[in-house]
């Protein structure tokens, strides 16, 4: 009697074993349909959550770090991205959806050069639909564009255009008032003169990658503007600006130091002159799944005023600015500055 009920208790703990093997089985199933679900209804980051969970309770699943992987290219967690693809072709490399994937998201946190070789592999694995091949092959072009050093942009505009009043600008610093108008009808000030003005403009910018992507980079900005009345000559306006500075990005801030040298000149007269020096400092966070890109700049001018109001001045500019992305429609950014302007005139120092 004792090995009967032995036998039979022995039984009964196995299908109680069998039974909580088969429900936790059942359950996972119903985690992953329902997790899937999430992804498929674009609902990313409760598709994330739900994945992630799965993948603390098996983190070998291939499946579910694939998903894993897409929900956070989704939301633009690359690193995290990555990492899951990464596992998945650790198990299997053989995974052509899995290398496709991480190599667009490593194209997009700019390491051209491991994205490039992961969508090489996947073109050598062969059997890919021709629509797959034609969008690696526009990535691979497009990543070749990225590794070209020098980059050459011109903008060039020309254009007409009638003042009603040319003696209202900025060059004007006196009028003159006919006697008879003075006895007659009051002071008046000039009759309004018109004329035609052409326009013309030219940029040009240069820049020039020292070697590895997203590093140190060069940019020389040159810019011309001029502005001539037909038969009022001496209303012409010419305006120059150079700038030449360094720039350094990564995946997580950017660095701009750009002095410059701008000129503006009336009549063939120089007019004013402003050297200074623009530095610029930008970082991207990310806190409690909302992205946040914030901006530090300073600015320091000299500023030198020719002819009849000449003086000089110095001019500081300390700002920063932040933008706080919620979701694609909903944004908010708040921006703060403080400025002073130091000028020297013949009375003195002013603020």
């Amino acid at each position: 009697i004792i090995y009967l009920f032995l036998i039979f208790s022995t039984l009964n703990s196995q299908e109680i074993v069998a039974s909580v093997d088969s429900n936790q089985v059942k359950s996972k199933k119903h985690s992953i349909l329902s997790a899937l679900d999430l992804y498929h209804d674009q609902a990313y980051q409760e598709a994330y959550d739900a994945f992630k969970i799965l993948f603390n309770q098996d983190p070998a699943n291939n499946k579910i770090n694939f998903y894993l992987g897409l929900c956070a290219q989704e939301l633009q967690n690359y690193d995290q991205a990555i990492a899951a693809f990464e596992r998945v072709l650790i198990a299997d490399p053989s995974h052509i959806r899995s290398r496709l994937e991480m190599a667009r998201s490593l194209f997009s946190v700019e390491n051209y050069d491991e994205s490039e070789k992961e969508f090489l592999r996947v073109l050598r694995a062969g059997n890919i639909p021709k629509q797959v091949y034609d969008n690696v092959a526009k990535y691979i072009v497009a990543i070749e564009s990225k590794k070209i050093r020098h980059r050459v942009n011109v903008v060039a505009m020309f254009g007409l255009q009638y003042d009603n009043n040319i003696n209202n600008d900025i060059g004007t610093s006196s009028f003159l008032i006919e006697p008879n108008l003075v006895v007659e009808e009051g002071v008046t000030g000039n009759t309004p003169t018109g004329a035609v003005v052409n326009q013309e403009m030219i940029s040009v910018t240069h820049g020039y990658d020292f070697g590895k992507i997203g590093g140190w980079s060069m940019q020389n900005i040159v810019t011309g503007f001029g502005q001539n009345y037909v038969d009022f000559e001496e209303k012409g306006v010419l305006f120059t600006s150079l700038s030449s500075g360094f720039n350094y990005k990564s995946k997580n801030y950017t660095l701009d130091i750009a002095p410059h040298l701008d000129t503006l000149s009336i009549n063939k007269i120089a007019f004013m002159q402003v050297s200074g020096l623009n530095l610029k400092y930008g970082r991207l966070l990310s806190c409690y799944g909302i992205d946040t890109q914030s901006e530090f700049f300073s600015k320091v001018e000299h500023r030198e005023l020719f002819g009849l109001s000449e003086k000089s001045s110095h001019y500081f500019e300390l700002g920063g600015l932040g933008k706080w992305e919620f979701d694609n429609t909903n944004k908010f950014k708040f921006s703060y500055s403080f400025a002073q302007d130091r000028a020297n005139v013949p009375l003195g120092n002013s603020r």
